[in-house]
Parts: C-alpha cells; sequence; structure tokens
C-alpha cells in the first residue's frame, strides 16, 4: 500500500471525526440556546403577570374612587341611597369588577401564550439537536466510508 493512499484515507476519517465533533457541539449548543430562551421566555412570563396585577390593582382603586365620589355626591345633594341613586352605585362596582375581570382573562392568555412558546422551543430545540446528532453519525460514517473505498480502490 502506498503512503499516499493510507495518508488519503488518513485524511477522510479525519474528515469524518472532524464533523461528528463539530456537530456534536452544535447539538450542544442549540441545547443551550434553548435553555437561554426558555429563561427569558419564564422571565417575561414573570414581567407580564406582574403588570397585569398593576393594572388590576389600578383599575380596583380608580373604581373606589368614583364610588367614592358618587357616594359624596349623593350625600351632599340630601338625598336618601335608594332607588336609582343605589343602583347606580352598585353598576359602578359592577363595572368595576368587570373590568378587573377583563385584565385578569388578559393575564391568562398572556400567560398561557408565554407557556405554548416555552413548549415550542423546546420542540425545536429537541428538533436541531436530533439533526445535529445525526449529522454528526452520517459524517463519522461518511468519513469511514470515504476511507474504505479509497483504500478499496487502490488495493
Amino acid at each position: 500500500m502506498s503512503p499516499y493512499v493510507a495518508i488519503a484515507a488518513g485524511a477522510q476519517v479525519a474528515n469524518g471525526v472532524a464533523g461528528f465533533k463539530g456537530n456534536r457541539a452544535a447539538a450542544k449548543q442549540a441545547r443551550q440556546v434553548a435553555a437561554y430562551n426558555e429563561q427569558v421566555t419564564q422571565n417575561e412570563k414573570i414581567l407580564l403577570a406582574r403588570e397585569k396585577a398593576n393594572q388590576e390593582k389600578l383599575v380596583r382603586e380608580r373604581g373606589r374612587r368614583v364610588y367614592g365620589q358618587a357616594v359624596a355626591s349623593v350625600a351632599a345633594s340630601g338625598v336618601e341611597i335608594s332607588g336609582s341613586s343605589y343602583r347606580a352605585l352598585a353598576d359602578i362596582t359592577y363595572g368595576v369588577e368587570k373590568d378587573a375581570a377583563f385584565v385578569q382573562y388578559a393575564s391568562n392568555l398572556e400567560q398561557l401564550k408565554a407557556d405554548y412558546s416555552i413548549q415550542q422551543n423546546r420542540l425545536e430545540s429537541q428538533a436541531k439537536q436530533t439533526a445535529y446528532k445525526t449529522a454528526a453519525m452520517g459524517s463519522l460514517l461518511g468519513g469511514v466510508a470515504g476511507a474504505s473505498n479509497t483504500y478499496a480502490s487502490f488495493t
């Protein structure tokens, strides 16, 4: 066997091993990127929940102010609270609770969206990792097969 054949076969094996290592490193990098993206999405989810809780708090505070102003206006007018005045105060209370419920609902939707985003990132990461691992094995096998063909064609 010629030393050139051995060198060519060795180079093909080395190329396959280098491709294998590169693809394995890419799979590891894809896993790390997915973990980072998941953490970022978790942090965003927490911030969104805090923001919606603050919005709900503001809705309720404003509602209490409006309710207080309405009670003060009715009291200043000298009218007893019954009938339509009482109903108006009840409508204010129900409206505030309705608005707060909408804020809670929006918060729940955003939390669900963040959860789906996390799950999607996980699935995409797993698919990328599998593709890189498969490519790594293909590269290794291709290098060995190429070396075998080189050796066989010259012997």
